[in-house]
């Protein structure tokens, strides 16, 4: 259970104040998910509420703690918050007063501007020493200025519509500050987009997510999109696999059955519980045979399944040979019956036995 962070603020007001030179100054540079966390603690503030946890204000905007965190170290880095630790616990937020338009602003440096989207130690960090009145946009080059016109391009054709300045500011964002290649740029659209993720707030979320992995290319991307599917973890627990992930050819197995068949976690799920009961080990050339035989025949669902099941249950039975129960002579009772009259015999017994 999280537990409540004390929050504090040097002057408590009775309404929700932003200071002009926050939204002149600081909110020019700052991701707009973090202008948001710091926006909502003056607004608690401003309801003199005293106490709040991460998840409250992750709840709030319907976001991961990760997010969070990362704004309130975003913005202790600018120096409008403090935030205080027991240990790696954050214990405390203060709220510091704006500085005035006329003093210096705090300048993240390039890797503590993508620190703030990181989700590393959780005690506090050092502030950076090097301080500027603006930040200054970095000098683009010709042929970057035509690969971002041609990402933008893509993304305008993926998402059918023509992007807003701030929406292009995201897509520059992906390649000048998280330092994403135009090719893993565009996956990133595309996966966004094959997932009904149509907001360029959707696909930022995804891209720090995909930061904060380390990840540089399509390629690796494409890896951990995979690695983290239903239908991935379906065929992992269904067979029993742990400590290491898929290989080359049990990763061509899952692709084939989830973009050539089009398969659910469920059937999949289903397929290899069978292998296992069948073989006692995880065949995914066994769960292919069960795979495509069901794809062939039509199968979408695990009802297709049962109808399938009791179809060949009925057919075996069919098959099976009858026996009529006949009577069989043998030695044993292959001879003439007779007929005796057992009085008479008595008779002729006890006769003998009287003599």
């Amino acid at each position: 259970m999280s537990e409540d962070i004390r929050l504090r603020r040097k002057r408590k007001a009775s309404i929700t104040q932003v200071s002009n030179t926050f939204i002149d100054k600081y909110m020019t540079d700052a991701n707009g998910e973090f202008v948001k966390v710091y926006l909502y603690l003056l607004r608690c503030i401003g309801a003199d509420r005293d106490n709040l946890s991460i998840s409250d204000i992750a709840d709030h905007f319907d976001d991961t703690e990760k997010d969070v965190k990362r704004a309130l170290r975003y913005w202790e880095k600018m120096k409008l918050l403090h935030l205080e630790y027991d240990g790696k616990k954050l214990t405390s937020i203060d709220v510091l007063d704006v500085p005035e338009e006329t003093e210096e602003l705090p300048v993240p440096s390039q890797n503590a501007r993508k620190s703030g989207m990181e989700d590393g130690e959780e005690g506090p960090e050092s502030a950076p020493k090097r301080t500027r009145k603006k930040a200054a946009t970095p000098a683009i080059t010709e042929d970057e200025q035509a690969i971002l016109k041609e990402l933008l391009f893509v993304t305008e054709t993926y998402l059918g519509k023509t992007l807003s300045s701030t929406e292009a500011k995201k897509i520059i964002y992906f390649y000048d500050t998280l330092g994403f290649n135009p090719e893993l740029i565009e996956y990133l659209v595309e996966y966004c987009v094959s997932k009904n993720y149509r907001t360029i707030s959707a696909m930022e979320k995804i891209a720090l997510s995909w930061h904060e992995e380390g990840i540089k290319t399509a390629k690796e991307a494409r890896a951990h999109v995979i690695t983290h599917t239903e239908e991935y973890i379906a065929a992992v627990k269904s067979f029993g696999i742990s400590g290491r992930s898929l290989n080359t050819s049990e990763l061509r197995y899952l692709n084939k059955w989830t973009e050539e068949y089009h398969f659910t976690a469920v059937l999949i799920k289903e397929a290899c519980e069978r292998t296992i009961e069948f073989t006692h080990q995880a065949s995914f050339k066994y769960a292919d045979s069960i795979m495509e035989s069901w794809f062939k025949k039509n199968v979408t669902s695990m009802d297709d399944v049962k109808i399938l099941d009791a179809e060949h249950k009925a057919a075996t039975e069919s098959l099976r040979p009858q026996f009529k129960k006949v009577t069989v002579n043998s030695k044993f009772n292959n001879y003439e019956h007779r007929d005796y009259d057992y009085d008479a015999i008595e008779k002729q017994l006890l006769g003998n036995v009287s003599n």
